[in-house]
């Protein structure tokens, strides 16, 4: 309706190999509150679907989703459009300003970075196109069996090299001087 397309949307990203359900909690709790906020929940492209999927994606595959949301919004007249991002999520929705995405079209309101992967924890990460060919995948740790209906536990290392792709990137255009 013409009063929904007034309120505030916020599209919000998850982390690498996770789905929807890390936003859920935040969603439920907005729609709780009756404060006039739509939550968008993005899958990232390749994400929760399936593995064959998720090992050939790339990050613009995983991006991808958020731009065609972001432009579904603008195109059905949303005029009040924020991010939020988690973990991956973040440096998916960073990259986007970098590359100028909204030049020419509505910005953002705000952007919110819930922590964002710029500097990897895991310092080898960075040698994941060296090893990566030779381990196949990596395991995550422990999960809980709710936990692994979300999340990937085997992460390919196809997909670890794309992730250290995006950190790299992003890593980049932040420390550029603009």
């Amino acid at each position: 309706t013409e009063e929904e397309k007034q309120q505030p949307v916020i599209i919000v990203a998850h982390g690498y190999t996770a789905s929807t359900f890390e936003w859920k909690e935040f969603k439920d709790y907005v729609d709780s509150t009756n404060a006039g906020i739509m939550v968008s929940q993005v899958l990232l492209g390749g994400h929760g679907r399936t593995y064959q999927e998720f090992k050939n994606s790339t990050w613009k595959d995983w991006q991808a989703s958020i731009i065609q949301e972001y432009q579904e919004l603008v195109k059905a007249g949303y005029r009040n459009i924020s991010f939020a991002g988690s973990s991956t999520g973040g440096p998916l929705i960073v990259n986007l300003f970098a590359q100028s995405f909204f030049a020419n079209s509505i910005k953002p309101q705000h952007v919110f970075l819930i922590d964002p992967i710029i500097v990897p924890s895991n310092k080898s990460l960075s040698m994941i196109g060296i090893f990566g060919p030779m381990l196949g995948y990596v395991e995550s740790g422990e999960m809980t069996d709710e936990e692994r209906k979300h999340w990937y536990k085997f992460r390919p290392q196809e997909t670890l090299q794309q992730l250290q792709d995006i950190i790299t990137i992003t890593r980049k255009d932040l420390e550029e001087d603009r």
